[in-house]
């Protein structure tokens, strides 16, 4: 079994530049598998990655086929993909991420009442605040 974040598996299953849109797992793309409730898509193999590299290799595949490919050979393939696991802290961590989200756009809707216009620049403003702690630290 291998457990890491989801960029070190993109790494190692060579699908860097596509990592965002396609499920590491199965075949959906980032519109099908982000909606709640979704269907399962079919899960890839390594040897269904092979497959599809060659189909590439010999221009076999349209574009379409072509944005589902991993990019790169794997790192090493002697690990299945179905024993890849999510530590359950970067779940987590994206669920907290959410839920303070939404309770902060809660508040500057129903208790703050703050205008699109002040959000963007609240936003922009907490961004200014965040690069110039980050930069100032590095000097």
């Amino acid at each position: 079994m291998i457990a890491d974040d989801l960029a070190f598996y993109a790494t190692i299953l060579g699908k860097e530049i596509i990592s965002s849109e396609w499920c590491t797992w199965c075949k959906l793309s980032k519109s099908g598998w982000t909606h709640a409730g979704h269907h399962l898509g079919e899960c890839w193999t390594l040897d269904a990655m092979q497959e599809l590299r060659q189909e590439l290799a010999l221009g076999n595949l349209n574009d379409a086929d072509n944005m589902k490919v991993y990019t790169e050979l794997p790192l090493f393939d002697s690990v299945p993909i179905e024993k890849h696991i999510v530590p359950v802290l970067h779940l987590l961590i994206g669920v907290g991420n959410n839920l303070l989200e939404s309770l902060l756009e809660w508040i500057y809707e129903q208790i703050e009442k703050l205008t699109h216009h002040e959000v963007v620049h609240r936003n922009a403003v907490i961004h200014a605040g965040a690069q110039y702690h980050f930069f100032s630290k590095r000097l």
